[in-house]
């Protein structure tokens, strides 16, 4: 293969609420994810395998929920999700309801290679594999099985008690251990965890105190990379909604609502990765939506287009707060022109992003938070040289 650029890697931890006491926490993470990517640029790795690594990293870490430490089950069980898609053949592969692996992001990715493999035997290839069969064709790949528990972290341990006590108290006098039951899932009173109170409060942002800001944790850590091949991938991880009942499907596992990697024309391509509440962003199909936004416009407003096709979107008809993060990279081409214009949007409060080129020699990171005075999508954009 020929070397075509210096390569790019950029990534975020989740949106959401990032705490100022940890911030300097996250930030490091963010660094250290990114010193890795850069390093697997420079070894010349392929975007798929970069994305996959840099992700497995931010799944290790309890600071995000994905992975080891992920968001907490109404049934004590935590379930991971995982996707990637790569621009050279546009294929995408998920793993959703994954209880027994410390990486699903390897599944996932171990899938998508493998889908090249079932089209010679004259298979349609499974795009999306679901609960007990992410176990099956985990064995299958030969990857290590672990015990659910021991992707608890003492953090998410204790926010599942908190959520607990919270469910309990809305739900009146009914006993705690009926949360885990088929039928107390779409009682009116669990559904006050999901959904604002008041319609005029949707738009953007938490309006929630301190203390429940603090054990905020929105699903969805993700990777995008331009390879020095000039190839595109993007990559998520997730742990899902806070006490989330079982089986229940976010974004992640979701073809273009959690990420999108596509090659528009012969020197355009783009790649896009979303974090947030994933029945929105599902319904929205942002990841894909915001790509192709990207693809047919130089100039990019994407304060303006997440306020048209998320916050006001046709398609959300709840009254749930629009709550979402935002990657875009656009990888231009053009003889030996090559260069990205990358851009971060957010509606959550906060927003912890990181990339770098393959010739920066310290990644840069971004913690970008709302303006608390414009009550709006806050959005910027960089253009990089490769």
């Amino acid at each position: 293969m020929t070397q075509r650029c210096s390569g790019f890697v950029c990534l975020h931890i989740g949106a959401g609420y990032h705490s100022i006491n940890k911030e300097n926490l996250y930030i490091n993470l963010c660094k250290k994810a990114c010193m890795l990517g850069n390093k697997l640029l420079k070894e010349g790795n392929t975007c798929i395998d970069i994305v996959e690594k840099v992700c497995c990293f931010l799944e290790d870490s309890d600071l995000t929920n994905a992975g080891f430490g992920s968001n907490i089950c109404q049934d004590g069980s935590i379930e991971c999700e995982a996707s990637i898609m790569e621009s050279k053949s546009k294929r995408f592969s998920a793993v959703v309801c994954v209880k027994d692996l410390k990486n699903p992001i390897m599944l996932a990715k171990r899938l998508l290679c493998n889908q090249s493999d079932e089209h010679k035997l004259g298979l349609s290839p499974p795009m999306i594999w679901a609960g007990k069969g992410t176990k099956l064709k985990a064995v299958e790949l030969g990857m290590k099985l672990i015990k659910n528990k021991s992707l608890r972290s003492m953090k998410a341990w204790e926010d599942f008690l908190s959520y607990q006590k919270n469910a309990q108290r809305l739900l009146g006098s009914r006993d705690t251990e009926d949360l885990h039951s088929e039928d107390s899932v779409t009682e009116n009173g669990l559904e006050k965890l999901y959904t604002s109170k008041k319609k005029e409060d949707i738009k953007v942002g938490n309006q929630k105190d301190l203390q429940e800001k603090e054990s905020e944790r929105l699903d969805t850590v993700g990777v995008l990379c331009i390879d020095v091949y000039g190839e595109m991938a993007s990559a998520v991880s997730s742990g899902g909604i806070a006490f989330k009942p079982p089986g229940r499907l976010g974004h992640t596992g979701q073809y273009g609502a959690s990420c999108w990697a596509f090659q528009y024309s012969p020197c355009l391509k783009v790649a896009s990765c979303t974090s947030g509440c994933g029945e929105l962003l599902t319904q929205t199909n942002l990841a894909k939506s915001a790509a192709d936004y990207s693809a047919n416009n130089e100039i990019l407003n994407f304060n303006s287009y997440l306020l048209n096709e998320f916050v006001h979107s046709q398609y959300i008809s709840s009254s749930q707060m629009r709550l979402c993060g935002l990657l875009v990279a656009k990888f231009v081409n053009e003889d030996s022109d090559c260069f990205v214009d990358f851009h971060i949007a957010h509606t959550t409060d906060s927003f912890c992003i990181a990339f770098t080129t393959g010739e920066m020699k310290k990644p840069q990171v971004v913690m970008s938070r709302l303006n608390l005075k414009t009550k709006g999508p806050v959005s910027q954009g960089f253009l990089l040289k490769l």
